[in-house]
């Protein structure tokens, strides 16, 4: 573990493989952090207060794995041109790796992917938000699951897929997964959530999915996987064109309102 008492600055890289037993882990845990595309840069200028480079964690996690943490910080920094929240953690450069270690962004804030997170190994990917769990950039896994913790709501506006097999557990927290894109998600992989709310845009699930409360204002709904709501599903708006079966359980509701088709 790294930690500053108001800023962090990280350039060194931990190496925690063990061929003989289990890896193990590198938490930094600055006030807010900006993950930056360096193309890969390995020489100064060195990444200033509370930044980390991408090429950075590409490299840490074919070491071990490896955990980003704003949780229960007193810092509030900014960055040069750019207005992040307090504690948030915002990835604005790509992060690549194959390897079996993994991931996780634990935000006392807002986690704000705004760049591709791809691992071609068997490493999982963990998103954790006090506030929200901001998704615009596509997330693909080679073997690993994708957990999805928000206190407030994990919003998916980019399109998610993982290996034949793969599930995305968005139940943590409030287990609220919104889609109000203006274009469309395709969930390729098991998807189990609290709450889905549909507002915009289109969400193919081509993995069986499972929710308790599907509530529908607008949008598209389309894939080829089984989509089952155990509660009630609110359907006021938008399109229900899925090619497989949309259950409600024996127990739950369906609502029919407004332009629903």
């Amino acid at each position: 573990e790294v930690s500053g008492k108001q800023d962090l600055y990280i350039t060194g890289h931990a190496d925690l493989r063990a061929p003989n037993g289990e890896g193990g882990s590198f938490l930094l845990d600055p006030g807010s952090i900006l993950v930056y595309e360096d193309s890969g840069a390995m020489t100064p200028p060195f990444p200033g207060a509370n930044q980390v480079g991408n090429s950075f964690i590409n490299n840490q996690l074919t070491l071990g794995n490896f955990t980003l943490d704003t949780s229960g910080s007193v810092d509030t920094p900014g960055f040069p041109g750019i207005t992040p929240q307090p504690w948030d953690i915002t990835v604005d450069g790509d992060i690549t790796w194959n390897s079996p270690y993994s991931l996780t962004l634990n935000a006392d804030n807002n986690n704000n992917i705004n760049a591709q997170i791809t691992n071609f190994g068997l490493g999982s990917l963990e998103l954790s938000a006090a506030g929200n769990n901001n998704i615009d950039k596509a997330i693909s896994l080679g073997g690993g699951g994708l957990k999805l913790i928000a206190g407030g709501v994990n919003y998916i506006n980019a399109d998610i897929s993982l290996a034949p097999g793969g599930s995305i557990d968005a139940t943590g927290g409030s287990g609220i997964a919104t889609f109000s894109s203006g274009g469309s998600s395709i969930i390729d992989a098991q998807f189990n959530a609290n709450t889905i709310n549909m507002v915009s845009g289109g969400a193919v699930f081509n993995g069986n999915t499972t929710t308790n409360n599907l509530n529908q204002t607008g949008g598209y709904l389309l894939g080829s996987g089984a989509l089952t709501v155990n509660g009630t599903y609110n359907w006021s708006g938008g399109n229900n064109d899925r090619t497989n079966n949309t259950t409600v359980g024996a127990t739950g509701q369906l609502l029919i309102t407004g332009n629903a088709s």
